[in-house]
């Protein structure tokens, strides 16, 4: 415990040091400064008065262009963020144009692929009733030439009926002409 109070109080007393010795040095710088000023020192003073008039002339005109350059680029940062407000309002205006067109669009599109889907339906179903026509046409042909044909075979079978009938009349007008 005493080595940690000893140890405590040293540390106190350099950092007391260390304080007194920069009060010191202090102290001096003060007492350096004020002293009698010779012909030399005078004019060194002036000197480094004059360099110090000038460079604080041109620090303020540096400083005066700075604030105008500034001014400037605040302003045009003023209406550049103003054209960029109005070109993010476009792009947003042309951000829901888009989205509305690619609504029509997809509605445009849906449209069509039911339109074609329907035409090919429509297609088929002529077809299909062009190929029952067809049929229909075959069968109601088939049925006529069915029917034809057995006109054709009663005309044929009238027609050999009178044929016969002819010919029998034939012989008898002969045998008539021949008994006259």
């Amino acid at each position: 415990m005493t080595k940690y109070l000893c140890n405590k109080y040293e540390k106190k007393l350099t950092k007391l040091k260390n304080a007194t010795e920069e009060q010191n040095l202090k102290l001096k710088k003060c007492k350096h400064r004020i002293r009698h000023y010779s012909f030399k020192n005078v004019n060194k003073r002036d000197e480094s008065a004059k360099q110090n008039q000038t460079l604080l002339r041109k620090a303020q005109k540096l400083l005066r262009k700075q604030t105008k350059d500034l001014q400037n680029i605040q302003e045009t940062r003023d209406v550049l963020k103003n054209e960029n407000l109005l070109l993010e309002e476009s792009v947003q205006n042309l951000k829901s144009n888009l989205e509305v067109v690619t609504v029509q669009l997809r509605t445009k599109l849906k449209k069509k692929k039911l339109a074609q889907k329907s035409n090919s339906r429509l297609r088929k179903k002529v077809a299909e009733i062009q190929q029952s026509d067809f049929r229909m046409r075959a069968i109601h042909l088939l049925k006529q030439n069915e029917d034809l044909k057995q006109k054709l075979e009663k005309l044929t079978c009238r027609a050999e009926e009178n044929e016969t009938l002819i010919e029998n009349f034939h012989q008898k007008l002969e045998e008539i002409k021949r008994k006259h």
